[in-house]
């Protein structure tokens, strides 16, 4: 199986710290590496061609692994994995969202290896049990060889989210190295709250975790089905880069996924402690021992202050005095206040001041 890091991302809803200079794949979040280093550490103790003893892994990531991204964060990767090769980065000539890269990755791996297991691992994710990661990545891998059916994992829903696909599974089909085989029944991406809540009482929806796997050959036969004007654009991208700014920005969730007959996808339950840490509330979640503490990094002072995230990245003091469910952010690119539970408006928040830059 070969393995795609999905490296590309802005992750607009961490701002002032998640920028487009240096999105959050390349910050050090939860644990002590960046998200993307951590990444690709959890891809170890897969099967793999290369022995791990063989090779530094401080210094390269396996030779079956490939970075899909784009031109302004190849020279952040190569500083992290130095003797990485030129042959394991896919560039992206322009940034046009899930769809159009993960079909430029199945394009550009016809090529070499086009019926190869391929899986498009995200790198801005944290996982908690990576044992049990692995555990769920090997079973993909087998069931992609004897059933040729593209495979994806959901993982339990937590709360409603309204910034997250969910998953409809159908009955449980097998249990195999204790990861759950379900029938796929559906896909929809980012619900309004309505129905993110009816979904997460019904008990049949999992959130999307975006590690689809399937074979660069499955792929480019499912865009020339279900989306016929994105194939086309991607065979005229491999000859002219420039066509590539022409696609659509679109997910492969909204090009694909909602077209598929359901018999030709299997979702495997992912129990392995995941998030995407993709706003500052969830970031907060996640480093919170308890409810109600507070959660500070860099020179922090907090007096009288409850459940808030106030998060320092300089030399300048933060001092705050009676915060509850709070959220304050001083980077150098800017300083960000807002109350915990409208933390996913940030992305808004972003786009409103773009529009000012550019007036």
């Amino acid at each position: 199986m070969n393995f795609v890091i999905l490296a590309g991302g802005v992750g607009e809803r961490l701002w002032p710290l998640g920028t487009p200079q240096k999105p959050k794949q390349f910050h050090v979040l939860v644990g002590d590496e960046p998200l993307i280093v951590q990444a690709v550490a959890r891809l170890d103790g897969i099967a793999e061609p290369v022995p791990s003893e063989a090779r530094d892994l401080a210094k390269a990531p396996r030779n079956d692994i490939y970075f899909s991204t784009s031109e302004p964060y190849v020279h952040a990767i190569r500083a992290l994995f130095p003797e990485i090769t030129n042959d394991q980065f896919i560039i992206e000539p322009s940034r046009r969202d899930t769809g159009p890269a993960m079909a430029y990755v199945a394009a550009r791996l016809m090529d070499s290896a086009p019926d190869e297991p391929v899986a498009f691992i995200p790198a801005d994710h944290t996982i908690g049990d990576v044992e049990r990661f692995r555990a769920t990545l090997r079973v993909a891998e087998q069931l992609i060889r004897e059933t040729g059916k593209m495979i994806d994992i959901g993982v339990p829903a937590e709360f409603p989210s309204t910034v997250l696909g969910y998953t409809h599974i159908g009955k449980k089909l097998e249990e195999r190295d204790e990861v759950a085989v379900y029938e796929f029944l559906g896909h929809t991406e980012k619900p309004i709250l309505k129905i993110a809540e009816q979904y997460c009482a019904s008990g049949e929806y999992l959130w999307h975790a975006n590690y689809y796997m399937w074979t660069p050959r499955k792929i480019m036969e499912a865009l020339q089905r279900y989306a016929p004007e994105l194939y086309d654009g991607i065979l005229r991208a491999l000859k002219d880069p420039r066509a590539y700014e022409t696609l659509e920005k679109i997910s492969f969730d909204y090009a694909i996924t909602e077209h598929m007959d359901p018999k030709d996808v299997l979702i495997l339950k992912g129990d392995f402690d995941w998030s995407d840490v993709g706003a500052w509330d969830v970031l907060y979640n996640k480093l919170a021992s308890a409810p109600g503490e507070n959660v500070t990094r860099g020179p922090v002072t907090a007096l009288d202050c409850e459940g808030s995230l106030i998060y320092s990245t300089g030399n300048r003091t933060i001092g705050a005095v009676g915060l509850k469910n709070m959220v304050v952010v001083d980077t150098p690119n800017g300083v960000l206040v807002c109350p915990k539970d409208r933390a996913q408006e940030v992305k808004r928040l972003v786009a409103e001041l773009q529009k000012k830059s550019n007036a």
